[in-house]
């Protein structure tokens, strides 16, 4: 299908008012985590690519999956049963 893009994901998420600050500082504790050759290996093993982000990268992927799923089911009247 042309132009469909559909992948798995894994993200850490804290609570809405969670500090800019500690936010940063979780989020280089885990990319120094990922980054290690050891926790790739395993993440590749299970078929997962480790891709570390900051919050703000996430938070822009988060919101451009929320609006192209969004469409899609807007589009098809899908809902939950």
């Amino acid at each position: 299908m042309p132009g469909l893009v559909s992948t798995g994901w894994f993200a850490l998420a804290a609570p809405p008012r969670t500090s800019a600050a500690l936010q940063s500082e979780i989020a280089k504790a885990v990319v120094a985590i990922i980054n290690m050759p050891d926790v790739q290996a395993k993440f590749r093993a299970a078929s997962v690519e480790p891709t570390p982000s900051t919050p703000a990268e996430m938070a822009a992927f988060i919101k451009e999956e929320a609006r192209r799923w969004g469409e899609v089911i807007k589009k098809n009247n899908i809902v939950v049963d």
